[in-house]
């Protein structure tokens, strides 16, 4: 199964990097707050178009692998691209964001995991296992929470979509830390609630396999506040810029 697996999420992984490639801030203009979004963005490469996944489905339909299901999470990675497109802009610009959106960005962020499993789970000819699936939903949203901490910086420097990054620019630098904990607490409880439902067996090696791998939050299985996170410092996104473009006008 391994060549296929990583055939399709290096094809995926191709789409998401020209869509963090067009998002990344131009030289001086990114700087510019009141600069139109198609000025400040780089043209390096384009961004994923409307049916990016047309080659792929073709080719696993052609395998017998494709199902409809697998069709409605590879419609959900076009979404989150024009969506990171359009958080992203906003960040940027310091034009408003909407809570849902980027609720919606995080979620969808993890296409390319259910794809992964769907498309295995065709390969073997055997049907989703529907509680794994809702378990490993509850803790895609962990994962990816506890990797934009971690790459919040460098989200911020390549205007990347990072939750964190949003709930600053929704909340501001005071209340947006505040926010990001209380999102964090809930997602912990879905989380703790799917990670019971399991059986036995595969709970425990689950989280034998969390600590191996020091999984960010380990601890949320025990539901609100159980898992460490350090949030980090918010970031002057304007002041970032504007030293960003001193620094490229100094190395011209």
């Amino acid at each position: 199964y391994l060549p296929s697996l990583a055939f399709v999420e290096g094809y995926m992984y191709d789409l998401d990097q020209a869509n963090e490639d067009h998002l990344m801030p131009s030289g001086g203009a990114a700087a510019q707050p009141s600069a139109p979004s198609s000025c400040r963005l780089s043209r390096a490469a384009p961004p994923p178009g409307d049916d990016p996944f047309g080659p792929l489905r073709g080719l696993l339909r052609e395998r017998g692998w494709l199902t409809s299901r697998m069709e409605e999470e590879l419609a959900s990675g076009g979404r989150f691209w024009a969506l990171e497109r359009r958080l992203c802009g906003a960040c940027l610009d310091g034009s408003s964001l909407a809570r849902a959106d980027i609720e919606e960005a995080l979620r969808l962020k993890s296409f390319d995991y259910r794809v992964m499993n769907l498309l295995l789970y065709s390969m073997r000819c055997a049907p989703p296992d529907e509680e794994h699936l809702k378990f490993l939903a509850a803790s895609e949203v962990l994962v990816e929470v506890g990797d934009d901490l971690t790459d919040y910086a460098e989200d911020v420097e390549r205007n990347s979509f990072n939750v964190y990054r949003c709930f600053l620019a929704l909340y501001g630098a005071d209340r947006g830390p505040e926010e990001m904990r209380s999102f964090i607490g809930s997602a912990e409880a879905v989380y703790a609630q799917a990670l019971a439902r399991l059986d036995t067996a595969t709970a425990q090696a689950w989280q034998r396999r969390c600590q191996e791998a020091k999984r960010h939050g380990l601890g949320s299985e025990r539901g609100p506040g159980g898992g460490d996170w350090e949030l980090p410092e918010p970031i002057d996104e304007v002041a970032l810029r504007q030293r960003l473009r001193k620094q490229g006008a100094l190395a011209r």
